[in-house]
């Protein structure tokens, strides 16, 4: 591409705003159209960015100025979303988790290759640099085998509410534990048994907790803990946590943001993305620069679509086990 390709939005809520100003602060990329189901969310980046808008994702991915599409809709209308801009033969960045089903998943995968564009997944923990250097202390034999893992992704409900019957808590946080566990594990999930309680929430709103116990394939075993039920009066409006137990060592990721916590409005801002001298930094900003050096060089992803696969069928398991309060076998 002779110019900075050119960037279109689809859903603009926390992440579709955060992702639009990325783009349109970004050296190597333009951000060229975004798309929301209500007017009222993309006049305001008409207005700062000068940028085409639209109430509807078939006239954005039809643009002959999008070479790339950005994902940031509700979860379970990441598939529709996706496959209209991948069918469009732009290259897609979908925000985690990849879509809710898989079938959904393998329909996005097999219209990226019929196209023959990229896509991938927004897992990013592998851009925060204490997991990314964790991950690289695991991968280099440093605590030996791992035997065990845990990691945990808790949130006030006030920080979740905006989502509510739009998610669940292993989707919403636990998505981020998946990949980063299968990452350092290097290896699938075989079983998974998982529980899950209702006690603020309606059942349709989703459930208040799930823990969840897996099975790696070469034996390894690890427990997930991913929650919309922490009290208003908590320290921290998110909780986070990893641990990874090996033959020969053991580390431990202080999860919870970036040492710095803010909330304004009512809202917490993302930890994953601040203005420094005016302009976003951190991992969000990098896992985009990475997407966008992919579409340039024409090199495979960070994050595969296989891998965001295997992250939505470790959680459909988790939910199918919950709802049957029965162990769930997943073939390798």
């Amino acid at each position: 591409m002779a110019t900075a390709p050119g960037v279109g939005v689809i859903g603009i809520g926390v992440f579709g705003r955060l992702h639009a100003r990325v783009c349109a602060e970004s050296d190597r990329l333009r951000l060229a159209a975004a798309c929301s189901r209500r007017e009222a969310s993309v006049a305001p980046l008409a207005e700062r960015y000068g940028v085409w808008t639209t109430t509807d994702y078939r006239e954005l991915v039809a643009r002959p100025d999008v070479d790339i599409v950005i994902v940031c809709s509700p979860d379970g209308l990441h598939c529709r979303h996706g496959v209209a801009a991948l069918e469009a033969g732009k290259h897609v960045f979908v925000e985690k988790p990849m879509a809710v089903t898989v079938p959904e998943c393998d329909r996005m995968i097999e219209a990226a290759e019929r196209s023959d564009v990229r896509l991938t997944v927004g897992q990013i923990l592998r851009f925060v640099p204490r997991y990314a250097a964790a991950r690289e202390r695991i991968a280099a034999g440093e605590i030996g085998r791992i035997i065990h893992m845990y990691a945990r992704r808790n949130n006030t409900l006030a920080a979740a509410r905006h989502t509510l019957g739009t998610t669940t808590p292993v989707f919403r946080l636990g998505s981020h534990d998946l990949d980063f566990m299968l990452w350092c594990a290097h290896c699938p999930v075989v079983s998974v048994y998982a529980r899950q309680v209702n006690r603020l929430l309606k059942p349709e709103e989703g459930p208040d907790c799930v823990l969840s116990l897996l099975t790696f394939a070469d034996g390894a075993i690890a427990a997930l803990e991913t929650s919309h039920a922490l009290p208003e009066g908590s320290p921290s409006v998110m909780s986070a946590l990893f641990e990874a137990v090996g033959t020969e060592g053991s580390l431990e990721i202080d999860g919870a943001w970036d040492g710095m916590e803010i909330v304004a409005d009512g809202r917490l801002q993302m930890g994953s993305a601040r203005p420094v001298r005016g302009r976003i930094v951190g991992p969000i900003v990098d896992e985009i620069a990475d997407f966008a050096r992919c579409v340039r060089e024409g090199t495979p992803p960070a994050v595969t679509p296989e891998e965001a696969r295997e992250v939505v069928r470790v959680v459909c398991a988790i939910h199918e086990s919950a709802r049957s309060d029965r162990p769930v076998e997943l073939p390798v």
